[in-house]
């Protein structure tokens, strides 16, 4: 009997930045009354990208090829069960000292800590007063 290899995954180093393989801003193209489409998909942006102190609503939940870890699907079910649905205030509170992750989000009432990568499938507009 002959023994069997398997191959040794090797070690990949950690990324540091907060790059993600998310595909560009696709929104379903519904626009506020007096505002053109155009302008409606500029005015969304990603909440892993806003800075430190950003307050918004959110737009959509989108994580086509934003998880790393979790398919698409399991991702926007989780953030959608910690309460990152359609209309909800979010809050950037406080960042992680090296990379600026994870961030803490005050969502309406509660406070979550997620990575950047994770944040970006969610959709935001600033509001008024906002950074």
């Amino acid at each position: 009997m002959s023994a069997i290899t398997l191959p040794v995954p090797s070690a990949r180093p950690r990324s540091t930045g907060v790059a993600c393989n998310c595909e560009p801003l696709a929104l379903d193209p519904v626009s506020h009354p007096g505002e053109s489409v155009s302008a409606s998909l500029a005015a969304a942006s990603r909440l892993g990208t806003a800075p430190l102190g950003f307050r918004g609503r959110i737009r959509a939940v989108d994580a086509t090829g934003c998880g790393r870890s979790l398919p698409p699907a399991e991702l926007e079910r989780r953030l959608l069960e910690m309460g990152f649905v359609e209309g909800a205030m979010v809050e950037i509170r406080n960042q992680g000292l090296f990379g600026r992750d994870p961030i803490a989000i005050r969502v309406d009432h509660a406070t979550v800590a997620l990575r950047r990568a994770e944040a970006n499938a969610i959709h935001v507009d600033a509001v008024d007063g906002a950074r």
